[in-house]
């Protein structure tokens, strides 16, 4: 019960200048695009200070403003724009997202949009390590 009130699971689909995010244990779902764009020509996620700004509202429309903010798991996953595997820049990008959204542990998702049950099995089993690259073959094991 204290784990429930002390950390959330927050799922992140990204594609061009648009997060899709949702907090996996109360099912709340937000959209956020902004104003100025943070997708580039060649990137996802070209400006990051862009994106970093719009990752922080959306977590904080999802779990408000708690008095003791939760241990974030956050999950992200590129859902365009990344044809033959990301770069090392990319996945330092998509890190640096998820502890600007107050992340303490990042998996980056590759593959196709998951179940909110897949997501906690992700997490689950990649329960001793603070950043993780998963790929579809996972969720087979």
């Amino acid at each position: 019960m204290f784990t429930k009130l002390t950390s959330a699971t927050i799922y992140v689909r990204i594609s061009k200048n648009l997060l899709h995010m949702r907090h996996i244990e109360n099912g709340k779902e937000e959209s956020l695009s902004s104003i100025k764009q943070f997708s580039t020509k060649r990137l996802l996620v070209g400006q990051l200070s862009v994106a970093e700004e719009l990752i922080k509202k959306g977590v904080e429309q999802l779990i408000g403003r708690p008095l003791f903010k939760p241990s974030l798991q956050i999950i992200i996953q590129p859902l365009e724009m990344y044809l033959g595997g990301l770069s090392q820049v990319e996945e330092r990008v998509y890190q640096a997202l998820a502890l600007a959204a107050g992340g303490k542990k990042t998996i980056i998702w590759m593959g196709r949009e998951l179940l909110d049950e897949e997501v906690l099995k992700l997490v689950s089993h990649s329960a001793d390590k603070k950043i993780v690259l998963l790929s579809q073959s996972t969720l087979r094991a």
